[in-house]
């Protein structure tokens, strides 16, 4: 959805990110996921929980209602990014949308009372 923070979370899709949740536990690894609950499963994990113990994963999903704090690369410029994205994702939704073009002579011909059928196509 264009108009909730899911959308600047996404647009950070393949960057290494530092999610800190509110029991104050850790946890770094590439942003993999990303859906409209602010649900994330991120690539690479490095969990360090709030005693110091580490746990490495290849994977990890995090429940959106658990995290306090999403800290983003300085690098990342929050505008360009989620514009960048934007963009992105139009292209991918303009390319899945059927061709409206397609069968106009049909249905022009039956707008305008007359009938055409499959012979005389």
């Amino acid at each position: 959805r264009l108009g909730s923070l899911s959308i600047f979370l996404a647009s950070l899709q393949g960057l290494i990110v530092a999610i800190e949740l509110k029991d104050d536990s850790e946890i770094c690894g590439m942003l993999e996921e990303v859906d409209n609950s602010l649900n994330l499963t991120l690539h690479n994990a490095r969990l360090t929980d709030s005693k110091g113990n580490i746990i490495e994963s290849e994977k990890i999903y995090i429940n959106g209602t658990k995290i306090r704090f999403v800290h983003i690369p300085p690098e990342v410029k929050p505008a360009a990014s989620v514009s960048a994205y934007i963009k992105k994702v139009e292209k991918i939704h303009i390319r899945s949308k059927p061709n409206p073009i397609k069968n106009t002579n049909k249905r022009l011909a039956s707008d305008n009372g007359c009938s055409v059928s499959e012979d005389e196509s």
